[in-house]
């Protein structure tokens, strides 16, 4: 999926050379089409699992996870984004971010011989919503800008167990929907009239509410819980500026 991106990246860098009627630092009125990922990011958040307790009321667990990831790696996600230039400070648009990571572990059971276990660990992330940037110096091929967006945010977690005899089991799985917020600043470096490449440091927080399912006896239970986090990073981009 990386090599996708960098991929359609270059793509829209090269039908973006194509002449256009904008000039280099003009916005208003153009159409941006955005494609970019994380290059470094620091997220920590908090998980609280709402207990029933047998005498009554609940005990909150609490679970704090930080993570911190560089480089072009899959985790750090990709993002596409569109806008419509108002005018030459003003760019209204969507955002959607999408992520995710799928590892499996596989051992030796030990009996029979030759048997296996598994340990499977899926996760997804997904943000979409409104954006508006407000673009600064019209008047240089390098532009200031600061961004905001505000959107559904969705988030999954399961892992599954598979012993020497085959059979699956889930030991967790959990959703969560909620609502983000997204702050930007950075540069757009138009290189040519209609190609932009646009790195910002980011910072995003979350507050979400869903359950988590987990193996009790023989059975299920389910517990309600609820997320908040935040992150911090930087992202780079590319966008194509079309005249509309």
């Amino acid at each position: 999926m990386r090599n996708t991106t960098l991929v359609t990246l270059a793509a829209i860098g090269f039908i973006s050379i194509v002449p256009c009627h904008a000039k280099a630092q003009t916005v208003a009125n153009a159409l941006q089409i955005g494609l970019g990922t994380g290059f470094v990011n620091y997220s920590s958040s908090t998980l609280t699992e709402h207990r029933p307790l047998v005498t009554g009321g609940t005990n909150d667990y609490k679970l704090d996870t930080t993570n911190t990831t560089w480089g072009f790696a899959n985790r750090n996600g990709v993002f596409l984004e569109v806008g419509y230039g108002l005018n030459d400070m003003f760019v209204l648009g969507g955002l959607l971010q999408l992520g995710g990571t799928s590892q499996t572990v596989t051992t030796p059971a030990g009996a029979p011989a030759g048997a296996t276990t598994q340990t499977k660990e899926s996760m997804f992330n997904l943000f979409i919503g409104p954006k508006l940037d407000v673009m600064f110096l019209p008047d240089s091929r390098v532009r200031p800008f600061v961004g905001a967006a505000i959107g559904l945010v969705r988030f999954t977690d399961n892992i599954q167990d598979t012993n020497a005899n085959n059979v699956t089991t889930t030991p967790y799985d959990g959703g969560w929907t909620g609502v983000g917020l997204l702050g930007r600043a950075g540069i757009r470096c138009f290189l040519t009239p209609g190609f932009s490449l646009d790195p910002a440091f980011v910072f995003g927080f979350d507050t979400l509410s869903g359950s988590t399912t987990r193996p009790v006896g023989a059975g299920t239970t389910n517990y309600d819980t609820g997320a908040t986090g935040y992150n911090l990073g930087l992202s780079v981009a590319a966008s194509g500026w079309v005249g509309l």
